[in-house]
C-alpha cells in the first residue's frame, strides 16, 4: 500500500490536538481553584473585620460619624446590621429583614415598655444576632425567600437631646425576653438663667441660648398672672434657677424650672417650685407660700398674640359693623389650644358660623368658647369633663372664617365679657405646717435671684440635687 504525504501527516496531528486539549484543561483547572481560593479569602476577610470599621464604635455609643451609613443590610458573623429606614416602624424592619412576624411581634411588644418606639429615630441601628447556620454571605443579601432564626436584637439611637443609648433584648425560653439597656451616665446642675426682653419672650430666651421647651416652661409658670403675646414689653427682664441635664461632661439640654422672676413696669413677680418631704404638697408658689394658680388660665393658647379685640368691629366676611364677642388669636393651622380652666362641655361640633367649636360651663356662672377649629380632640363632647390646661382642639378656619385663628369667648351669667378684663381669685396656697420648710428650701434660690451668683450662691442648691442621676426617657 501507498502512502500519500498527507496521510503519513495526520497521525502526527491527532497527537499534537490531544496534548493541546490536556493542557488547557488544566490550565482552566489552576485558574477556577486560584479564583476559588481568592473568594473565600474575600469573604472570610470581610467576616473577621471589626464591627467598628462598619458602624463606629458602639461601646461609645456611636459618638462618630458612623450613623446612617447602611444601604444594605451587612453581615458580621452571626450577627446582621442594618438601620431604620424613612417611613418605617421598627417592626416593619425586623420584617424586612426577614425576622418572622411572631419573633417581630415579641420583640416589638417587650421594647415598647422599655422605651417609646414611636420616636424612635430614622437611622437608629439594629443589629440583629441569628443562629449562624441561619445567615447566608451571598453578597451580603438576604434571599427573599429566607427567614432567620432570631436570639437577640440589639438597638442603637439617640434622646432628643443627643446622648446616645442602646437596647438589647435576648429572647429566653418560653417567649420571654430579656431587656438590658445601656446609656451614659446623665447628671443635674444648676444654673441662673437670664435676659431682657427686647421683642417678646420667645425671642429673648431662644437668642440667649435657650431653647422652646424652656420657653414653654416658663410661660407654663406665670400663665395665671401674664398673658406674654400681649402684656410682655421691652424691656421687661426675666431670671430663671433651671437644671441643666449633662453627660460626659457636655451639655445636653435643660430640664425643670425651680424658680422663676418676671418684672416689667407694672408688676413683678417671682415664682419658686416647691414639693414637700411627704409629696402632699407640690407647684409653684411665691415668696410669701401663695400658689400662682387661678381659676382661669390668661389665654387659651401659649405665646399668642391678639388680632382682634372685644367690642364692636369691621367683620372681614360680612363686611359690616357688628359686636365682637370675644378676642382673635391668629396662629398655624393645627396649633393645639387648651380649656382656660375646668368644667363640663355643653355644646361640640360643626356650625355654619362657628365651624369647628366647642363650649364649656364652669363654676360661678362662667362659660368659655372656642370657634373655627380644624378639629376638637379626641374625648371632646358634649358631657365630657374638661382640666384646665386639657387640650380641647386644633386651630383651623371653619365656619365664618379668613384666616387660621382661634375665637376665644367668655360669659358671665349668660352674657358676654371681655376675657382679657377678669380677674380671678388665687388658689389656695401652702398650710401653715409646712410654711417652715417652704422657706427653708427656697431661701438658696431667694439668693440666686436676688444677685447674679458667682458661683456661691448656687452651691446650696447643688448640694441636694447636683449629679443626681437622671433618666431622660
Amino acid at each position: 500500500m501507498v502512502f500519500t504525504t498527507a496521510d503519513r501527516l495526520r497521525p502526527q496531528f491527532h497527537t499534537r490536538k490531544k496534548k493541546g486539549l490536556r493542557l488547557g484543561v488544566y490550565l482552566l483547572f489552576l485558574c477556577s481553584a486560584g479564583m476559588v481560593g481568592l473568594a473565600f479569602w474575600q469573604v472570610k476577610k470581610t467576616v473577621d473585620t471589626p464591627v467598628s470599621s462598619f458602624i463606629g464604635d458602639a461601646e461609645s455609643g456611636y459618638e462618630g460619624e458612623n450613623f446612617g451609613i447602611f444601604e444594605e443590610p451587612h453581615f458580621i458573623s452571626s450577627k446582621i446590621y442594618d438601620e431604620v429606614r424613612a417611613g418605617e416602624s421598627l417592626y416593619g424592619s425586623l420584617r424586612r429583614l426577614r425576622v418572622p412576624s411572631k419573633e417581630a411581634e415579641i420583640f416589638v411588644n417587650s421594647l415598647s415598655k422599655k422605651i417609646n418606639l414611636r420616636q424612635l429615630p430614622v437611622g437608629t441601628v439594629i443589629v440583629i444576632e441569628s443562629a449562624p447556620e441561619k445567615v447566608f454571605l451571598d453578597h451580603f443579601r438576604i434571599s427573599d425567600s429566607d427567614q432567620l432564626f432570631v436570639r437577640g436584637l440589639e438597638l442603637y439611637a439617640r434622646h432628643e437631646s443627643g446622648v446616645a443609648f442602646s437596647v438589647k433584648a435576648s429572647l429566653k425560653e418560653g417567649e420571654s425576653v430579656e431587656l438590658a439597656k445601656q446609656e451614659p451616665e446623665m447628671f443635674k446642675e444648676h444654673g441662673l438663667f437670664s435676659g431682657v426682653i427686647e421683642n417678646s419672650v420667645y425671642g429673648s430666651i431662644l437668642n440667649n441660648n435657650g431653647d422652646a421647651l424652656l420657653v414653654n416652661n416658663f410661660s407654663d409658670i406665670f400663665a395665671w398672672q401674664i398673658d406674654f403675646s400681649r402684656e410682655a414689653r421691652a424691656g421687661d427682664s426675666y431670671q430663671m434657677v433651671v437644671e441643666k441635664h449633662v453627660s460626659g461632661g457636655r451639655f445636653v439640654g435643660f430640664g425643670r424650672i425651680l424658680a422663676a422672676e418676671y418684672i416689667s413696669k407694672k408688676q413683678a413677680l417671682r415664682a419658686f417650685y416647691f414639693e414637700s418631704s411627704d409629696g402632699r404638697v407640690s407647684g409653684f408658689f411665691d415668696d410669701n407660700g401663695r400658689s400662682l394658680r387661678n381659676a382661669f388660665l390668661k389665654a387659651p393658647l401659649k405665646l399668642a398674640s391678639i388680632s382682634s379685640k372685644f367690642g364692636m368691629r369691621f367683620h372681614p366676611v360680612q363686611k359690616r359693623m357688628k359686636p365682637h364677642n370675644g378676642v382673635d388669636y391668629p396662629a398655624n393651622r393645627g396649633t393645639p389650644f387648651m380649656a382656660v380652666a375646668g368644667g363640663t362641655v355643653i355644646n361640640a361640633g360643626y356650625s355654619r358660623f362657628n365651624g369647628n367649636w366647642v363650649r364649656i360651663r364652669h363654676k360661678n356662672g362662667y362659660q368659655t368658647e372656642y370657634l373655627h377649629a380644624t378639629k376638637l380632640a379626641k374625648g371632646v363632647h358634649v358631657g365630657a369633663h374638661i382640666k384646665q390646661g386639657q387640650v380641647i382642639g386644633y386651630v383651623g378656619k371653619t365656619g365664618l372664617a379668613l384666616g387660621y385663628h382661634l375665637h376665644f369667648g367668655m360669659k358671665k351669667n349668660d352674657s358676654y365679657v371681655d376675657p382679657t378684663k377678669q380677674v380671678f381669685a388665687r388658689s389656695a396656697g401652702i398650710p401653715s405646717p409646712y410654711l417652715k420648710e417652704f422657706k427653708n428650701n427656697i431661701a438658696p434660690m431667694v439668693i440666686a435671684l436676688n444677685r447674679k451668683p458667682k458661683g456661691a450662691d448656687l452651691a446650696r442648691l447643688e448640694n441636694k440635687s447636683t449629679h443626681e442621676n437622671d433618666n431622660p426617657m
